[in-house]
């Protein structure tokens, strides 16, 4: 994508070198030959629809992915998602043709050449024997996926539309950079009828962020919806994955009128879902935990299934007086390297565990950011304590909070095979240092593995959704798979 051409008339044909250049006169045409990325795809058909004049064409011409069925991940834009991205954005799809096996068949050849030349060619280049196998492993993978149906070659012709029946068809999709806190404060507490914390907003969401997607009515005017997205490392079912928390879901009041797939929660959701969330791209599974309504609507639209509901779990207080304490509380310093390595030692066996569940990351590292640096420990809501048995070893790190005149347990870390005993002795100690009952937040798929007796049991009324809308994990294969507790909700 290195050139740049002119056709005849006023058509200009557009590269990466033209693209952030100042807007002189619009285009007729655009046409970007190559690979496109799937975290740059939504910036560039913005950046081109804002070059092209009304019915202008767009040319894309390269590689994308075609089938993402399977778990892998993978830079290159999916098909579908950039299809669908590019018609929010106005444009309506012309023509395509494949040029898969012509690729494929320019890879074989080209393969055959770096081997034949192989000695020159790293002499010229100044390359390594490793450095050219892995070009050659590159390109024989690549020709593969082309051969599977994988990886597509095509070449796609737009009309940039000025009649649309679309109800916001200059809208503008941007990432959470671009938004002002002054911009974020009235839209959020006009969503959620609470004050804004900018100190929280700025701990979730930091400087290097880029994880989220928002609409403005049109360039550099009003945000209109936003939908927040937070990385979270976890183990799935014993393997190391990325997934995303979905969080920060608004929609200015006064733009809810329209329903569907033409309205702004949809559009918001089905473009970070695209963008953030599947089997190729760098989060496997999102989550998060909508409240009801939210979920029924978004379950509606295709763009969520459900997997669990959250529970609240009070230990009663015959249980709690029923039997004598078997242990102690002592204060855990995560700023502690001792302490931080008994944290270590409890997430390891605790990991090993869930190998038949889902689980975020619990390692000291985690638990120092979330239960240190989150502005509301550094008001003082937090209480980090070991558990110990009655042999003076420690079983458990647990995590409280006072909420609504009880203390919530906020995250428990501890082997699976402690963890019923350990929830026990929490409650029995926190009754008698607190004078408080527990209350303990947790997906009702493992609380029914705990098995907790003489404990009341409440729906919060809060479900734990997956992605639908793009090829991913089904809701039947995370059904009770997730292991969340108060803890896991950013803003508790």
């Amino acid at each position: 994508m290195q050139k740049e051409y002119a056709a005849a008339g006023h058509a200009t044909i557009a590269s990466e070198q033209w693209l952030g250049r100042p807007a002189a006169e619009l285009c007729d045409a655009a046409i970007i030959e190559g690979s496109i990325l799937y975290r740059d795809q939504l910036g560039l058909l913005t950046e081109l629809r804002n070059r092209l004049k009304a019915n202008g064409r767009l040319v894309l011409f390269g590689e994308n992915l075609l089938d993402d069925t399977r778990i892998e991940y993978s830079e290159l834009a999916n098909l579908s998602s950039l299809l669908q991205q590019a018609e929010r954005l106005g444009y309506t799809l012309l023509h395509q043709q494949d040029f898969s096996q012509g690729a494929k068949a320019s890879l074989e050849l080209l393969s055959q050449i770096l081997t034949a030349d192989r000695t020159r060619l790293c002499r010229q280049l100044n390359w390594d024997s490793i450095r050219m196998d892995a070009l050659l492993v590159t390109i024989s993978h690549m020709a593969e996926e082309f051969e599977c149906g994988r990886r597509c070659f095509r070449l796609l012709e737009f009309i940039r539309m000025v009649d649309t029946t679309d109800n916001y068809p200059h809208a503008v999709y941007e990432g959470i950079n671009s938004v002002a806190l002054s911009e974020i404060r009235p839209l959020f507490e006009a969503s959620f009828g609470v004050d804004f914390d900018e100190e929280l907003w700025i701990w979730k969401y930091p400087s290097d962020s880029d994880n989220s997607v928002v609409i403005r009515e049109h360039a550099g005017g009003e945000v209109m919806s936003f939908y927040g997205g937070v990385p979270r490392q976890i183990e799935y079912f014993g393997e190391f994955a990325m997934a995303i928390q979905c969080c920060d879901i608004m929609v200015l009041p006064s733009r809810r009128r329209h329903y569907g797939r033409k309205s702004l929660f949809f559009k918001t959701a089905a473009t970070f879902l695209e963008r953030e969330v599947g089997n190729t791209v760098w989060h496997l599974l999102g989550f998060g935990f909508p409240n009801q309504k939210v979920m029924r609507y978004a379950m509606r639209l295709g763009l969520y299934g459900k997997t669990d509901e959250f529970v609240e779990v009070v230990f009663s207080e015959p249980f709690l007086s029923s039997s004598s304490i078997e242990g102690m509380f002592i204060d855990a310093n995560l700023d502690n390297p001792e302490h931080r390595k008994s944290v270590d030692s409890l997430w390891q066996q605790m990991r090993i565990g869930f190998a038949n569940g889902i689980i975020g990351l619990r390692d000291s590292g985690y638990m120092h950011h979330r239960y240190v640096q989150h502005p509301f420990a550094r008001r003082g809501q937090f209480k980090c304590r070991f558990v110990l048995n009655n042999r003076n070893q420690i079983v458990a790190l647990v995590v409280m909070k006072v909420h609504e005149d009880l203390c919530l347990l906020m995250d428990i870390v501890c082997p699976w095979d402690e963890l019923r005993f350990s929830l026990e002795l929490t409650a029995r100690l926190t009754a008698a240092s607190e004078a408080m009952s527990m209350k303990f937040w947790i997906t009702r798929g493992w609380l029914e593995r705990l098995t907790l007796d003489s404990c009341t049991v409440n729906s919060l009324g809060i479900n734990i959704p997956c992605n639908n809308w793009n090829p991913g994990p089904s809701a039947n294969k995370l059904a009770g798979a997730w292991w969340l507790t108060a803890g896991d909700m950013d803003f508790m």
